[in-house]
């Protein structure tokens, strides 16, 4: 569904990485998104995900269908791009895969 989603909404730049939890994060356009709900099963079939930012105090929500991206066009950000959000989840799952496959952490920082 991650590919579908990427391939679908090429305009968007969208990444997806993981909390420090584990809970899939979704990057779109320099915005960090919080996976909410799903993917569950909706009524005509399709595949629903929920995605809210994860910047506290920010109404913005949004939905995908199946790999379509519908954007909330009534609550927007209420603050800048933050990119280095997206880069230091990443590196800090990558940290962590790295441990997990049994890499020695010296070897890692350098």
């Amino acid at each position: 569904l991650q590919s579908l989603i990427i391939s679908s909404n090429p305009q968007h730049n969208i990444q997806f990485t993981y909390s420090q939890r584990m809970n899939t994060q979704m990057s779109v356009s320099g915005y960090l998104l919080l996976k909410k709900r799903g993917p569950y099963v909706a009524t005509s079939g399709l595949r629903s995900a929920s995605w809210k930012c994860v910047v506290g105090g920010c109404p913005y929500y949004a939905l995908t269908l199946e790999g379509t991206f519908k954007d909330n066009e009534a609550k927007s950000h209420n603050h800048e791009k933050q990119p280095e959000l997206f880069a230091k989840k990443e590196a800090r799952y990558k940290l962590i895969k790295k441990i997990a496959e049994g890499a020695v952490v010296d070897t890692i920082m350098q």
